[in-house]
């Protein structure tokens, strides 16, 4: 059995480089204002977003992705570790990392979302 999960690829700017932006009043456009992407589970993408006080964080987009019952356990194991689930695809293996930076294969085959991450 397969379900229908949504990844939300989540632009946030670092702490590190918010002052500056605040005192410029330009938040500048990504790569080359310091911002990060990543891929996250969509509730925790729009919990970021909301959390953000100065507005910039922001879902970049969506996307549906199946996993079968054994990714989804993983996913949910990496989940349960620690705080937010960050995702990240390393050729064609979707990852997922809990809060302590170890990451838990979701997926070896040549995923076919693999293109739609990639450049992200």
């Amino acid at each position: 059995m397969t379900t229908r999960i949504t990844i939300a690829l989540v632009e946030t700017m670092p702490d590190c480089h918010r002052e500056s932006h605040r005192a410029a009043r330009n938040w500048g456009s990504y790569p080359a204002n310091g911002a990060e992407r990543h891929w996250r589970c969509l509730a925790d993408a729009d919990a970021i977003v909301k959390d953000d006080s100065d507005g910039y964080d922001h879902v970049v987009r969506e996307l549906d992705i199946d996993l079968d019952d054994e990714q989804l356990a993983t996913l949910r194991d990496a989940a349960n570790r620690g705080g937010r689930c960050l995702m990240a695809l390393h050729g064609t293996d979707l990852c997922a990392y809990d809060d302590e930076r170890e990451y838990h294969v979701l997926t070896r085959r040549g995923w076919a979302a693999a293109d739609s991450l990639k450049g992200s």
